[in-house]
């Protein structure tokens, strides 16, 4: 038995490397780190930081593309992109033109009868937030009319102005010049907590709680005065209330003044008449929609009262009869009146809504008193049910009686060889 601490039974150790093997990896390392040497500049000279600067700018100028021109907008206005949309999505259509009016040339829908023997033409005022192809109302009722001998006009107009806003009567809140200290739940101050007792170092202390601890290296929140500012909203600027807020320059473009809505809408209103008395037709139906019933009854209330041209005969009137579908008596802002328009007792009135909005049961109940108060002769209120959305089934509800109305107080007849004077 051979003894356990015995080398005869242990493993052979592996070789070791000989020097030769050592010296051929150190050359090996020399002749890889030989080509990063050569690459290496020999010397390099200190560059100045303003030198190396204004060659960057120089750089940058030369390669930064010229400004670009600032491009005009394709609409002036919101009203004139409306109304470039509505032509793009109607087509090469005949029915498209163009009429002048205050503020600029506005789009309008012209159909010609279709019929043999002409009755009239149909100037359709659509409502507030609408246009003058507006399913199921006046898209039905100017397309499906020409079918019965009506000639259709539906004009563009403006959206009425906005209720203003009250101005402000009492000053702001003045700002706070100092924040309270916040407590914690306990109801002690953090302040209080930062302070440092007497002699205790704020070496670790963060900047901020050392700030808060002395109060004399505090910077104010606010400088003298600024508790006292306001703010003006007709500048958009804070003020003190008693310094003069400055004037604007004399250099800047002075801003044109506001077209009133209502003016706009007057003005479109006679030339879309004038367009129809040049094309021969002097009956014609003023159609209103919502807002349109107001525009059209302020327009009626702006004609002077006609006159018989010989004793006994009736005087003829530039429009024969009036409808109106889910009026407003008044605009938004109030500046024009349906009841006050209509003085005419004898003007043939169809008064159509569909009471979907309490607003239209109240102005109903009070346009039917005031038309039985002052005796008129030919005023039909009628509630229909809700329009269906389905626009390919020809008339409807609505287009039906407006056609039933017009052929019984409003047909008018071809006047063969007719001299025509009109009013300067």
């Amino acid at each position: 038995m051979k003894c356990a601490h015995c080398t005869e039974n242990q493993q052979p150790s592996p070789p070791t490397k000989s020097r030769g093997g050592h010296l051929l990896s150190a050359i090996l390392l020399w002749l890889l780190a030989a080509p990063g040497w050569s690459q290496a500049p020999a010397d390099t000279a200190p560059v100045d930081p303003a030198t190396a600067a204004s060659t960057d700018a120089a750089s940058a100028d030369l390669t930064a593309a010229p400004p670009t021109p600032e491009e005009p907008p394709i609409y002036t206005s919101r009203s004139e992109r409306d109304m470039k949309l509505l032509e793009k999505s109607l087509g090469e259509q005949d029915s498209v033109i163009w009429l002048e009016g205050l503020g600029g040339p506005f789009l309008a829908l012209y159909e010609e009868d279709i019929g043999t023997d002409p009755e009239g033409a149909v100037l359709i005022l659509h409502a507030e937030g609408q246009h003058t192809n507006w399913p199921t109302t006046i898209e039905r009722i100017r397309s499906t009319l020409p079918y019965h001998g009506w000639i259709t006009l539906a004009t563009s107009l403006p959206n009425p102005a906005e209720t203003e806003k009250p101005k402000r009567t009492l000053p702001a809140n003045p700002v706070p010049t100092t924040q309270p200290p916040l407590t914690d739940a306990t109801g002690s101050s953090n302040a209080a907590q930062n302070t440092p007792a007497p002699g205790e170092s704020t070496a670790d202390q963060t900047p901020a709680e050392q700030t808060q601890a002395d109060p004399a290296t505090t910077e104010p929140r606010a400088e003298a005065g600024e508790e006292n500012e306001i703010f003006d909203d007709t500048t958009g600027a804070l003020s003190d209330g008693n310094l003069q807020t400055e004037s604007a320059s004399s250099n800047e473009e002075p801003v044109p003044p506001q077209l009133n809505p209502e003016d706009i809408a007057h003005s479109r209103i006679e030339a879309a008449i004038r367009h129809l008395n040049d094309q021969g037709i002097f009956n014609i139906v003023l159609l209103g929609d919502g807002v349109g019933a107001a525009r059209a009854g302020h327009y009626l209330g702006s004609l002077p009262e006609p006159k018989p041209k010989k004793r006994g005969e009736k005087p003829i009137k530039p429009i024969r009869a009036m409808i109106i579908i889910n009026a407003r008596n008044t605009s938004p802002r109030g500046d024009i009146n349906l009841l006050s328009s209509l003085y005419d007792s004898e003007l043939p009135t169809l008064d159509i809504y569909f009471g979907t909005h309490q607003q239209d049961n109240r102005d109903s109940i009070e346009r039917k008193k005031y038309a039985l108060r002052n005796g008129f002769k030919t005023y039909q209120q009628i509630l229909l049910p809700e329009l269906s959305h389905n626009t390919m089934l020809g008339e409807n509800r609505l287009s039906k009686r407006v056609r039933g109305f017009l052929s019984k107080y409003a047909k008018g007849v071809k006047v063969e060889n007719a001299i025509v004077n009109r009013r300067q």
